[in-house]
């Protein structure tokens, strides 16, 4: 609108210029004038107009690179709606650090949980080139870059330092040159904190902190459902008494070394076992119910001290156990079975300070192929030698599989 009225002006100008009765050269020196006027006009509102249209876009690709942030926040949140409540922490974790490393390029993260009561930090979850080296780390609660995350509640940020404020050793973050410090907080409290680690200089720099605060607001409830769901998966797997595996987790298991020992039969020996405790509802009966499930804790302890690493050891129900042993053929069986049992011999539990019980094991034990290729039917013999073994001469008595009897 200022440009036509600029250019009328100009005109109407020029037209009385030209209908005066100045001289020639007066008027040459006018219309040189208003033709210099007008083009430097012409020239500011051009400037002006691609000034205008640089800010506009810078505004514009400002906020379309907000909404692109914003996009990936909200990725996050919808990750933790979606799958928070069943996947387990490590799975949880990887997805957690692919969504960040969208917004904050970084070459390895960690997550560190938080132990009040012994004043210890510990790495539970790594992702990352050289992750391996930091899995499994402790460290004080006021160490390094999370310490001081901790103690502030906010972001802290090591970027192209001597590293004075890392949280772990320069052998374990050699050739890392920047590290941010993320506190996730629950209820006001901080239960964990993400570092992140850079092999840049740069990376992280001051305009990142607002971004990595509003990335720790978002995945704090990732990470608490994902615990949450391993807490309940792990309720409902383990026998609250003796706090082993349960019967579902046991199937669990034998399932797997089951089809390990079907891919090689010949190579790979599987042997299963069942246990229980003479006499045990008698013991209940006389002495109580808390004192049999001190018993079952006792025995559970003494029998895990003579399997191997590798044997999976569960309690099925009232005073039974059960054991897988990969690997193990029968006369490898027959050999843990002799330990535990001489373990047991003359073993005998103080009840309270003036009674004792002696303690007693029977065994029934079975072999992948010759005595069934399913774990239903291992157990069945298994258990079945077990009830073999309780009679009082066993030697005279003959126990045939259920199926077989009319």
């Amino acid at each position: 609108m200022t440009f036509v009225g600029v250019s009328l002006g100009a005109i109407i100008g020029a037209f009385v210029l030209a209908s005066s009765s100045y001289e020639f050269d007066t008027k040459t020196k006018a219309f040189s004038a208003i033709i210099v006027v007008f083009l430097m006009y012409c020239a500011i509102a051009l400037v002006g107009r691609d000034e205008i249209s640089n800010s506009v876009n810078r505004r514009s690709e400002a906020q379309s690179s907000d909404l692109e942030v914003e996009g990936r926040l909200n990725s996050i949140e919808e990750a933790a709606s979606y799958f928070g409540g069943s996947l387990r922490p490590a799975d949880m974790f990887r997805l957690m650090s692919s969504r960040v490393r969208e917004l904050v390029p970084f070459d390895m993260c960690a997550l560190l949980m938080i132990n009040y009561s012994e004043g210890r930090m510990r790495v539970v979850q790594t992702d990352g080139a050289d992750a391996r080296y930091l899995r499994g780390i402790e460290t004080d609660i006021n160490d390094g870059l999370a310490g001081s995350s901790l103690a502030a509640s906010s972001v802290q940020i090591d970027r192209g330092t001597d590293g004075k404020r890392r949280t772990f050793t320069a052998d374990v973050l050699n050739g890392y040159r920047s590290a941010a410090a993320l506190p996730l907080t629950h209820n006001g409290e901080v239960f964990a904190v993400l570092e992140l680690y850079s092999r840049s200089n740069t990376a992280f720099d001051g305009n990142s902190a607002g971004l990595l605060e509003a990335v720790s607001e978002r995945i704090a409830p990732m990470i608490l459902r994902s615990i949450s769901f391993e807490q309940n998966l792990s309720k409902a797997l383990t026998d609250p008494v003796t706090d082993l595996p349960n019967e579902r987790a046991f199937y669990m298991i034998v399932e797997n070394q089951l089809a390990e020992s079907q891919r090689n039969r010949d190579g790979r020996p599987l042997s299963l076992l069942a246990v229980d405790i003479k006499n045990f509802a008698n013991i209940n009966e006389r002495f109580g119910h808390a004192a049999g499930d001190r018993i079952l804790n006792f025995v559970a302890q003494k029998i895990k001290e003579q399997l191997r690493q590798m044997d999976f050891f569960a309690r099925s129900s009232n005073d039974e156990f059960l054991i897988i042993l990969p690997t193990a053929s029968e006369a490898v069986a027959a050999g843990i079975v002799a330990r535990i049992y001489t373990e047991f011999a003359g073993c005998s539990y103080a009840v309270n300070e003036i009674q004792t019980v002696q303690i007693d094991l029977n065994f029934g034990a079975s072999a992948f192929w010759k005595d069934g290729e399913t774990a239903q039917s291992l157990l069945t013999v298994a258990r079945e030698r077990k009830e073999q073994s309780k009679t009082i001469v066993p030697s005279k008595v003959v126990w045939f599989p259920k199926e077989y009897i009319n």
